[in-house]
């Protein structure tokens, strides 16, 4: 990745080299397991494979986005109406999500946040929103509150179903993962599966088989969740298109990854997410300044920070350096806003807009809270960039280490190894980690990688 780097027409822009080895990550799901029988949506390699049959739901994004906006504005009215009913406010809490998947609006998350304390406030002893607050909890990674709600579970006053068991289970996987125990999180995820296995294992199994760097089995995983004879609800058979267009872009595969990103928009069209990966793949083919227009119409429409960092990554590979910085100055005033609002759901992403467009002092505080909130593989990695970007080789290599061992195994990690063994003059053992990147992703160090800000590997 490092040749990349160097290609790359960099003005300057508070950026070093070693704080683009590790570009943005996206994550929409929760991470979870392994181990269990899978099968693909028919047999044929995923190049081939088929988009299944669209079930109910809107059929695109701005569809979507105005029957949430209706269920908020419904949800908003009741609540007023009935402050102290706790049921009310979850339904709130619950739309406001909804719509949170859709735009990333961290307002929404907030106000879903505030909606579920009244709840929880007001419901009887040993009732509440249990399980819809464990969920919340994960979505903005704040474990420990998962697993109080969970515990919370285990004492309701209505016996707990068999569904919401195993998703009780399967969060406790979630958590297991992000706390670096992947076998832990392998064994939540098998009780889960005994007591009800669901579309939602599939993704959780697939998400950890991908973090192991097994992406055949992530591959097949993910097929399956979507994998129904009555058919599948047109966005989830969008984000799961779009998972496997990442899968094959983390192996370098970028024409395939295209032609699933392809198929996602088919399915959901207009989802601005769906749009920015459409516009990465175009720059990944060379077409930067059509890359760059696709990138600012979604920057534009969308207001995500996430966009707005591609876009400026996009413009400064091009030597547009003044409205590169434009575009991430607006994105730095997001991201501080979001973790004012809801600082472990943004650390992450802070974090990596802070190692490219930021200061070497700024991301490594960043970096430590984040490893402190969520110390599994891909904060370690964030870590060891952030240790890079302030001179400090060792301890980034310890970082690697750990992750490695805690079952985590990905380009980015052999990469970013190869790259702190070269900084300290080991060339051999540079060599051997550039092998091991090189085999989970043969194109890894080529000079497109270092424009991949969305579903990096």
């Amino acid at each position: 990745m490092i040749e990349a780097l160097r290609q790359l027409r960099l003005p300057q822009h508070g950026m070093s080299r070693v704080g683009l080895l590790l570009a943005p990550l996206i994550v929409l799901l929760l991470v979870v397991g392994l181990d269990r029988p899978w099968r693909s949506w028919n047999a044929t390699p995923t190049g081939t494979a088929e988009i299944p049959k669209l079930g109910i739901g809107p059929r695109n994004f701005a569809d979507a986005l105005a029957k949430t906006d209706d269920k908020v504005a419904f949800a908003r009215g009741r609540a007023r109406d009935a402050a102290d009913q706790w049921l009310v406010q979850e339904a709130l809490a619950g739309a406001l999500v909804a719509r949170f998947r859709l735009t990333g609006n961290y307002d929404d998350l907030a106000e879903a946040d505030h909606a579920l304390t009244i709840a929880r406030a007001n419901a009887p002893a040993a009732s509440g929103p249990i399980m819809t607050e464990a969920v919340f909890a994960m979505m903005v990674h704040r474990q420990d509150r998962a697993l109080v709600a969970l515990d919370r579970l285990g004492h309701a006053a209505v016996p707990t179903e068999s569904d919401e068991l195993a998703e009780s289970r399967a969060i406790e996987g979630d958590v297991a993962f992000y706390r670096g125990d992947m076998a832990g999180a392998r064994s939540k995820y098998r009780a889960a599966d005994k007591l009800d296995a669901g579309a939602s294992a599939t993704y959780r199994w697939a998400v950890l088989a991908k973090a192991q760097g097994d992406f055949p089995r992530a591959l097949a995983e993910f097929s399956r969740s979507a994998d129904s004879k009555h058919g599948i609800a047109p966005l989830h058979v969008a984000g799961t298109a779009l998972q496997i267009g990442a899968i094959e872009l983390a192996r370098g595969n970028t024409a395939e990854a295209r032609r699933w990103f392809v198929k996602a928009d088919n399915a959901f069209p207009g989802f601005w997410l769906i749009e920015a990966h459409l516009a990465q793949a175009r720059a990944i083919d060379g077409d930067l300044p059509g890359a760059i227009a696709q990138m600012r119409d979604v920057a534009q429409r969308s207001g995500s920070a996430e966009a707005m960092d591609a876009l400026a990554m996009l413009l400064r590979a091009q030597g547009i350096g003044d409205e590169s910085r434009m575009w991430s100055a607006r994105a730095d005033t997001l991201w501080r806003e979001r973790l004012n609002q809801m600082p472990e759901a943004a650390l992450g992403h802070a974090l990596e807009h802070e190692l490219v467009f930021g200061t070497p002092e700024r991301a490594l505080d960043l970096a430590t809270r984040n490893l402190a909130a969520r110390p599994y593989g891909e904060s370690r990695l964030l870590m060891a960039s952030a240790l890079l970007m302030n001179g400090r080789t060792e301890p980034a290599l310890d970082q690697l280490a750990q992750a490695e061992r805690s079952g985590w195994r990905s380009a980015p990690l052999y990469a970013l190894r190869a790259q702190a063994f070269e900084l300290s003059s080991r060339v051999a053992d540079a060599e051997v980690a550039r092998r091991e990147a090189q085999t989970l992703n043969p194109h890894v160090f080529e000079p497109w990688t270092a424009l991949v800000w969305f579903s990096h590997g």
